[in-house]
């Protein structure tokens, strides 16, 4: 389990980002991923919390790519529906 306390990003204490993990969204609309790469990789600047942040990402991100395949038969059409 990550310590995000401990962890910092581009505008201090890391201890945000679970939050913002949680709300992330294949939803184009959602401002999480935003949030979330403005906090880890501002100006391309990385932080203590840059790195530690990628295997949750990849653990959330391959969630959709089911759930994208499921919905568009497989043909690789992701379709959302809102």
């Amino acid at each position: 389990m990550t310590d995000w306390a401990k962890l910092e990003h581009a505008y201090g204490s890391a201890e945000d980002i679970p939050e913002i993990l949680a709300r992330l969204s294949p939803d184009p609309d959602s401002r999480a991923m935003d949030e979330l790469w403005e906090r880890v990789c501002l100006f391309g600047e990385v932080y203590s919390a840059s790195l530690p942040v990628l295997p949750y990402l990849l653990e959330i991100i391959s969630t959709w790519e089911a759930l994208l395949h499921k919905r568009d038969g497989g043909d690789g059409f992701g379709r959302i529906e809102v």
